[in-house]
């Protein structure tokens, strides 16, 4: 920079984001003078021609785009958690990329046949990660001075969790309640505590863990692990030495170039997903200037995208392939179960494209609730005999290991009510006698160490009412389609509880002749394959819902039709009335917007000349119809994502009190906002480019935002095995 250059350093300085990790609240000096007032701008209510702006990169296929070795699908799962990949290394169209899924290999050793791991994540006491995964489960019990973390996504979101759930929900509470949520557990090696093998002491408010940091913890195990299967099964690296010193080598970290593909719930918000984004940054998955390497879709989009590539004949018509289709995707897993309804269409060129219509639904109905009604059964069982034996006194993990792995996922309802499944009861808590009110009850074989249960009482015990909270959200997702004009083809099934025999017949058995029931072979690995499928052709996803309303703060022409409060009216310098605080939408919440082809949204505003334009915007949780009075102005609901003082250059050819134009863009990013805000003003335009040497065009700002002001800190759940419900289904 020369030294004329020089004296507009300051104006020209690249922003310093900290992206995820903080976002910039207080006011950026951009100009040259600092003696000035500063003016909120003047809303001006004319669109530029081009409402929809420039698209990025249009004229390069993706692959062009992204130049990545490898993308990783991850499917971060409640309970289990699974990943897919693929070689792009010698493709040119990403149709020609093979998707793998690592279904062996995980830690603690391959217990698992569906080929997911454990969401678990053991620490020492200094809170360092010790066992992740299997592993951790196993060691559960051989290390009584570790602690053990599950469950920690639910917590990841909990505005989310509440609002698609219900603020109150039953299990939610269970789950917070019976596992120590809200609690700090004391380790503690005495067998004397009747609760389990951790002590639980009064909840301390200064000892909350925060969700971002365990969630790092368990993701950066994660991707180690990945990254090494990937570079161990598909480059010809050397296997010698150890793999901490081999990722350390440029010809890994920096050779080998890695794109993550993460999966969230589809009840997320905007906000907890870019925290997932932040969790990402802190497991060194994606570094904090590198947020391009990182992309985040909802599950069911994820598993929609799966089944359009490798089962097109569940959602294609088969008398006219190219037709359209709509089709729900009912994704069980072990904690959630989450339905979203999607419509295929095709492009001009004759692609697919997939996008949701209607709201998505979900409830807490997943496997692991089978896990606890059985275990109920088993206590009401013990009780009936009169003997004190229960799930806190008794080890019962190879009675829970036969019913997860054997019983649960290939029960069937048999007609003939005297059929019975055969429970091997804990062979060290023998039953002598049988009292008379247990008689006829309950049948005993094998010397009373066998408990053959009967047909029925598996199904309307355990079952029954888990399956019908499922066809209550099917249901609800047709109604949804039927109310909005749209005709069904497909019910999907995806996920570990797809795999119940029970579900299956029931969902086929209710819906017989009327919609295609489809199940996947590899249904368990939808997620992160279609993860992997987003990642290679990210325009198959051609429209998403807004998860936030993002506003600008302007003063707006006073219109009293529309409820303007009159104490908030400030004038112009001729005089014209205006309403302060009050704020202009780029993005409406669950207003559809372009997929993949982002669209900037435009505002033109004004200040008066010399003033300092302050441009701030402003994110909100809600929509128009949910909070009316509190929409057209700022309130202490809405979040201020950005703020920047523009600082206008003195020139003499200017008057005082000109208006001086503004361009304020606004385009959606994978992650996060990038705000534009460009001088219209040719005088100021024309300075700029003087006095740079023609290098820069005109006063422009670009500032990429992020939607997590603060970080968001929330208790987890700490358990034990012998306390959590939570610990043995599928996801």
């Amino acid at each position: 920079m020369t030294s004329k250059d020089s004296r507009f350093a300051r104006f020209f300085c690249p922003i310093e984001d900290d992206y995820i990790n903080a976002v910039s609240l207080g006011a950026a000096s951009f100009g040259l003078r600092s003696d000035k007032k500063s003016q909120t701008p003047f809303y001006i209510n004319t669109e530029p021609a081009d409402k929809n702006g420039p698209k990025k990169d249009d004229n390069l296929s993706p692959l062009e785009q992204k130049k990545d070795d490898f993308i990783v699908g991850i499917d971060f799962g409640t309970t289990y958690s699974g990943c897919s990949y693929a070689d792009c290394r010698d493709i040119e169209n990403p149709s020609e990329a093979i998707i793998k899924t690592i279904e062996t290999g995980w830690p603690g050793g391959n217990a698992i046949a569906f080929g997911k791991t454990p969401t678990l994540i053991m620490y020492d006491k200094k809170m360092k990660p010790k066992h992740w995964g299997q592993e951790a489960k196993i060691n559960v019990d051989h290390n009584r001075d570790l602690t053990l973390l599950g469950n920690f996504k639910l917590f990841l979101s909990p505005k989310s969790v509440a609002q698609y759930y219900g603020p109150n929900n039953e299990e939610i509470e269970r789950i917070r309640a019976e596992n120590g949520y809200g609690v700090h557990v004391e380790n503690s090696n005495s067998n004397q505590d009747k609760k389990g093998p951790y002590k639980v002491k009064k909840y301390n408010k200064e000892e909350n863990i925060d969700a971002v940091k365990i969630i790092a913890d368990y993701l950066r195990v994660f991707k180690d692990h990945v990254i090494k299967h990937i570079i161990d099964n598909e480059t010809h690296k050397s296997k010698t030495g150890s793999f901490s010193k081999l990722f350390r080598k440029k010809e890994v970290n920096g050779g080998f170039n890695f794109k993550f593909v993460i999966t969230v719930p589809a009840m997320w918000t905007a906000s907890a997903k870019e925290t997932m984004a932040q969790a990402a940054i802190e497991a060194t998955i994606i570094k904090k200037d590198e947020l391009d390497k990182l992309l985040i879709i909802s599950e069911p989009e994820a598993a929609a995208l799966f089944c359009e590539k490798k089962y097109e004949s569940y959602v294609r018509d088969p008398n006219d392939p190219t037709a359209g289709s709509n089709f729900i995707v009912c994704d069980a897993g072990g904690g959630t179960v989450d339905l979203v309804t999607f419509s295929l269409t095709f492009d001009e060129y004759g692609k697919p494209m997939i996008c949701q219509i209607g709201d998505g639904s979900g409830d807490t109905c997943g496997s692991t609730y089978l896990d606890g009604k059985f275990k109920k059964y088993l206590e009401e069982f013990y009780q009936d005999m009169e003997l004190d034996i229960n799930f806190s006194n008794t080890n019962f993990d190879s009675v829970m290991d036969n019913f997860v792995h054997n019983l649960k996922i290939n029960y069937v309802s048999k007609i003939n009510e005297d059929s019975y499944l055969d429970i091997r009861l804990p062979t060290n808590r023998i039953i002598h006698q049988i009292p008379e009110k247990a008689r006829g009850k309950y049948y005993l074989h094998n010397n009373n160490t066998v408990l053959r249960m009967r047909n029925v009482d598996m199904k309307e015990k355990v079952f029954d009412e888990i399956v019908d909270s499922i066809l209550k959200l099917i249901q609800g997702q047709l109604d949804q389609a039927h109310k909005a004009g749209k005709t069904i083809k497909t019910i999907l099934m995806i996920g570990g509880f797809s795999r119940n025999k029970y579900l299956q017949q029931r969902v086929k058995d209710e819906y017989n002749g009327l919609y295609t029931v489809g199940i996947p072979e590899e249904g368990i690995a939808a997620v992160s394959h279609g993860a992997v499928s987003y990642g290679l052709e990210p325009r198959m996803i051609s429209e998403r819902l807004a998860g936030h309303s993002l506003a600008l703060e302007v003063r707006a022409p006073f219109d009293k039709s529309k409820g303007d409060i009159r104490e908030k009216i400030v004038n112009d310098i001729n005089h014209k009335e205006y309403t302060k605080n009050r704020l202009e939408y780029f993005v409406k919440k669950s207003q559809i917007i372009d997929g993949e082809n982002r669209e900037i949204y435009h505002k033109t505003v004004s200040v008066e000349y010399p003033n300092n334009a302050v441009i701030a915007v402003f994110s909100y949780d809600f929509k128009e119809e949910d909070n009316p009075k509190g929409w057209r102005y700022v309130s202490k609901k809405h979040t201020k994502i950005m703020e920047e003082t523009i600082e206008l250059p003195k020139l003499e050819n200017i008057r005082d009190g000109e208006k001086i134009l503004f361009d304020v863009g606004l385009q959606m990013d994978h992650i996060g906002v990038t705000v534009t805000v460009k001088c219209k003003d040719t005088r100021i335009n024309a300075f700029i480019r003087e006095n740079t040497n023609g290098r820069k065009n005109g006063l422009t700002i670009d500032r990429k935002c992020s939607l997590v002001v603060f970080r968001n800190k929330s208790p987890l759940i700490e358990y034990s095995l012998a306390q959590s419900n939570f610990l043995l289904g599928s996801s």
